[in-house]
């Protein structure tokens, strides 16, 4: 196989309902220089035996599958991070494997970031319903009204603006990997929320942020599995990324820099979470973290 350019890390859990197409649109891809990562993460279905009939299939397909497994279920943030370790690309993609995607992604996202050698590309997406089978436009997974008539962009030239320009999802952005390592970026082991440190401490550090304003990711929505629910235990974990991007901020110095951008990002992270939780004494719980010390000592104010 000829020199990887791009590893995509996808982990797996209980996916056999939508694995099998989501994996079509990978080994179709334009680009052929690629190597898929699927990360099993215990799964209890048919999903382990989906992606190894795929690993089976490369040898009559120019892409390569690898599947790793982890014996029981340690979360998506401990096999995005096994993944990533085992990734060989020039670029890394994490994705969902729920997902559709435009055969051209890789081919795209790739050719922009070596343009410019980009720590990040971003790319736009849209949501798909699986019951309608429609494609529903949406605002704000990618705001290039923010970026302007910049092509390169940082925290030096949209401060107030950086983390509000892409939302902190990891399957709408490619990461040069050594800009990944270089800067020891990984995904928390959280049972939810466990990429939004990875997303805004890598937008955060960044010297060379370009995109590529084409749909090439279709977000399922309304399919029969909801992991909303994993937060019903522990409706306030969200913070713990708050606070570890705080604190990375903080040691990097440029806190300021970034603080406007970044009590906007919490406060509307807390409002999405008040929203996504569906009983009264979750959001109680928000409530009370919000009024908590922890909090306070993020320089959040509320008056």
């Amino acid at each position: 196989m000829s020199k990887v350019k791009v590893s995509v890390v996808m982990p797996v859990y209980n996916a056999e309902e939508y694995l099998n197409e989501t994996l079509e649109c990978l080994t179709h891809q334009t680009m052929k220089e690629i190597e898929i990562i699927c990360v099993d993460d215990g799964s209890k279905d048919d999903t382990l035996k989906i992606a190894r009939d795929s690993e089976v299939a490369k040898s009559v397909k120019s892409d390569k599958i690898n599947v790793i497994t982890q014996s029981q279920n340690r979360g998506k943030g401990y096999a995005l991070n096994n993944g990533l370790k085992e990734a060989k690309g020039e670029y890394i993609i994490f994705l969902d494997s729920d997902d559709l995607f435009e055969l051209d992604l890789l081919e795209k996202t790739y050719k922009k970031g070596k343009e410019i050698n980009a720590d990040i590309v971003l790319f736009n997406a849209d949501h798909y319903n699986t019951r309608t089978k429609e494609y529903m436009m949406v605002k704000h997974l990618l705001r290039t009204d923010l970026i302007g008539d910049n092509e390169v962009f940082s925290r030096q030239t949209i401060p107030d603006f950086l983390f509000q320009v892409t939302t902190p999802c990891p399957w709408t952005k490619l990461y040069r990997k050594e800009f990944v390592i270089k800067k020891n970026l990984h995904y928390q082991n959280l049972k939810y929320s466990n990429d939004v440190f990875f997303v805004l401490a890598s937008l955060a550090v960044a010297e060379k942020i370009t995109y590529v304003d084409d749909i090439l990711v279709h977000y399922r929505v309304n399919q029969t599995k909801n992991l909303q629910s994993l937060k019903k235990d522990d409706p306030t974990l969200f913070f713990k990324a708050y606070e570890e991007i705080y604190d990375l901020l903080n040691k990097e110095n440029i806190y300021s820099d970034l603080e406007k951008s970044f009590i906007t990002t919490v406060l509307s992270g807390c409002v999405y979470n008040i929203d996504t939780v569906n009983t009264q004494e979750a959001k109680t719980k928000i409530y009370k973290k919000i009024q908590s010390v922890e909090f306070q000592k993020m320089n959040i104010i509320l008056l």
